[in-house]
């Protein structure tokens, strides 16, 4: 069984939302990636037990001026990857903000992951991994710290997306089916 999934990627300018998804999609990083105008959709296949899941990945940009098309891309959104370098404060903010923004948007939120991107600059690093976790905690979403440079934790990221992903989808057809099964169950008893 094949799922598609819509996973959108915010955060702010230059925390690294290109690069990860670089990462993810062909083992490659540049470290001169352009800026990201409006948005980009690439797509990642993830093969899990029982299901293949096509994350339809939407990278909108972290410019302010781009900021107000971000719900246009909320909605129907399965999965939301909340960017923010471990080395900007302030990006971890608006990381936040970006959930915020997302749950005044659209009706149902999405699975959320809160990624503390460039793990690898240790000697610039300002925030911990304690508070990333405590981020995370505040606003319901899974916490990882990755490297889009070296790729420290970018596949796992991406396997665990998927899973949320077909945990999502399939709950309401697991749902049905256990209502249908219980039905004729019963039926049988008669």
């Amino acid at each position: 069984m094949t799922i598609d999934s819509k996973v959108i990627l915010c955060g702010d300018s230059m925390s690294g939302k290109t690069s990860l998804i670089c990462r993810a999609i062909s083992n490659d990083f540049d470290l001169e990636m352009p800026t990201t105008i409006g948005a980009c959709f690439p797509e990642k296949r993830v093969e899990l037990p029982n299901v293949t899941v096509n994350l339809l990945i939407c990278d909108t940009a972290g410019r302010e001026r781009f900021r107000s098309l971000a719900p246009f891309y909320y909605r129907g959104t399965i999965v939301a990857i909340l960017v923010f370098t471990l080395t900007d404060l302030e990006s971890l903010d608006y990381a936040k903000k970006c959930a915020s923004d997302m749950k005044k948007e659209i009706d149902e939120m999405p699975a959320l992951f809160l990624v503390g991107n460039n793990r690898d600059l240790i000697e610039e690093r300002t925030i911990t991994s304690e508070q990333g976790e405590q981020a995370a905690k505040e606003i319901n979403a899974i916490y990882y710290e990755v490297s889009s440079n070296t790729g420290f934790g970018v596949e796992e990221l991406f396997e665990k997306v998927a899973y949320e992903s077909a945990k999502k989808l399939l709950k309401e057809k697991f749902v049905v089916s256990s209502i249908q099964i219980n039905l004729n169950f019963k039926a049988l008893k008669n």
